[in-house]
């Protein structure tokens, strides 16, 4: 079995082969391009165009071909296939990894099964030379799978407030924000839920810490609607940071409930 790990960090784990592909990094690359998600198939001169895009037609075949050579050394007999017509896949009952597997889980549903191969973006650090659509590929599949990944904390966030599980949810909301640290919507769930609980104070150590991380990373400030929620919260409950809800003391304003308005 091969495991391709694409998600948090990069790694490679091929049983029996002595080739390090790691040292090898468009090699590498091209093995992620084609194996990341198995069951697709790619052209070989889409892959060509992709990786050595200067070079004429004689030479990027040849480049392919050393390439796919190497690839073959790293991983089991079997694993990366060619089909007619020119075109390259890999044998998904040998090679898998945690952007497939994040991928095949969210199609069946599994959201919560899909989010524990998500360690994180995809191909996070991996440069290629003389390679940009390779980058911008990178670029494209890192924003389809934090989308993927952010709808999918959302939803099991949502769906466990709804049911009242208020630490289930919290739990996730704490997840989303470990991953996405520069995400409002996700902090401002975060903070929506422990205003659910009345704890003022955890909300007020939560904004600080966005307000943090913006300013440190980002150089910004966390937005109005952010902070004229917690300002919205500090007003109307008291910071008491273990209080619980209590459904006898729902705050009014507005003509809707206090929690309505968050």
């Amino acid at each position: 079995m091969v495991f391709l790990t694409t998600l948090g960090s990069v790694d490679l784990r091929s049983e029996g082969c002595g080739v390090d592909l790691l040292e090898h990094p468009k090699r590498f690359a091209v093995l992620a391009y084609v194996g990341a998600f198995p069951g697709r198939r790619y052209q070989r001169e889409s892959v060509m165009a992709m990786f050595w895009p200067e070079a004429d037609d004689s030479h990027a075949r040849n480049a392919l071909r050393q390439s796919l050579h190497v690839i073959r050394q790293s991983v089991p007999s079997g694993a990366l296939v060619s089909h007619r017509g020119g075109m390259l896949s890999v044998n998904a009952d040998l090679v898998r990894s945690d952007a497939g597997e994040f991928c095949r889980l969210m199609d069946e549903g599994l959201c919560e099964a899909a989010l524990e191969n998500y360690g994180g973006d995809f191909l996070p650090g991996f440069y290629v030379e003389e390679a940009p659509d390779f980058e911008r590929w990178c670029d494209e599949q890192q924003s389809r799978l934090r989308r993927m990944a952010l709808e999918a904390l959302c939803s099991l966030a949502d769906d466990a407030a709804d049911q009242g599980a208020l630490e289930t949810a919290l739990a996730h909301a704490r997840r989303g924000v470990e991953l996405f640290p520069h995400d409002e919507s996700m902090a401002r769930r975060l903070l929506r839920l422990l205003f659910r609980q009345q704890n003022v104070a955890a909300m007020t150590d939560e904004f600080e810490r966005l307000r943090h991380r913006l300013a440190r990373d980002l150089g910004i400030s966390p937005s109005a609607e952010t902070a004229e929620m917690v300002g919205r919260a500090q007003a109307t409950l008291p910071s008491n940071g273990n209080s619980r809800p209590d459904r006898r003391r729902v705050v009014r304003g507005g003509g809707r409930r206090m929690e309505d308005r968050f």
